[in-house]
Order: structure tokens, then C-alpha cells, then sequence
């Protein structure tokens, strides 16, 4: 099992195939940036909030769009997936805190929360035999 992890641009990844005819699950999916390259696939859509959700939907119809807990939702159906894509927000670690907030606007630097990020880096790495990202 091979996982690479690019400092610089803070992704974690097993070797990603090709996206063509494969279920993808895709976590945080917010607005759907990440998502919009994706063709001839399957997609599942997990996103906690409700109104983000519905925009979602709306410019991707064909998805399946699951509103709720992305690490509850991936624990109980990864091995229905090809293919697992994951952003998780980062309010705490992201770059524009960084810049704007400390740099910039003098807020106090806080220790990030990272439990969730690394534990679903763990669990892909241990449990899920298909490809997968991480953005961090």
C-alpha cells in the first residue's frame, strides 16, 4: 500500500485512477469546486449543511446528495466506494488564517484541530483498498 503526502500542497493520497465509471464518494463536498472535472461517475455527496446541500443539488442534479456526518457516513459505507475524495474544513490550520487572520489582523495563532483530518487519513490507510485524497 503505497500513500503520498505533498507538504506543499497538503494533500494525502493512495494512487489515484482514473474517475471514469467509478463511485466516487465525496465528503465536505460543499459548493462543489472540486467536484465539477468529475465525468462518467457515480457521485456520492456528503455535506453537514443543509442550505450548502441544496446548492449543491442544484448544479449537480445527478448526484446523490447525503445531508449529515461525513466521517459517520464514510465508517459505515467506504466500501461501497472506487474512489474517496475529502476536503474537511479548516478554520483552524487553513492558510487564510494564517495570513489574514495572524499576519494580517493579529489574532493569536491556535493549535489546530486536527483529530478528525488524521483519523480519516488513518482510516482510509488501513481500511478502504480503493483510491483516495485528503485535502488538508
Amino acid at each position: 500500500m503505497q500513500m503520498t503526502m505533498n507538504m506543499e500542497t497538503g494533500v494525502a493520497h493512495r494512487k489515484v485512477h482514473s474517475l471514469v465509471s467509478c463511485k466516487v464518494l465525496n465528503l465536505y463536498s460543499g459548493l462543489g469546486g472540486n467536484r465539477e472535472l468529475w465525468e462518467s461517475c457515480d457521485v456520492t455527496s456528503v455535506e453537514y449543511d443543509d442550505a450548502i446541500a441544496e446548492v449543491y443539488a442544484a448544479k449537480f442534479p445527478q448526484d446523490e446528495i447525503v445531508v449529515g456526518d461525513a466521517l459517520g457516513y464514510v465508517q459505515s459505507h467506504f466500501k461501497e466506494f472506487d474512489f474517496i475524495w475529502a476536503s474537511p474544513p479548516c478554520p483552524t490550520h487553513g492558510q487564510y488564517r494564517h495570513n489574514v487572520g495572524v499576519l494580517g489582523k493579529g489574532f493569536a495563532p491556535v493549535i489546530p484541530e486536527m483529530t478528525s483530518l488524521y483519523g480519516l487519513i488513518v482510516f482510509l490507510r488501513t481500511y478502504f483498498a480503493g483510491s483516495w485524497v485528503v485535502e488538508m
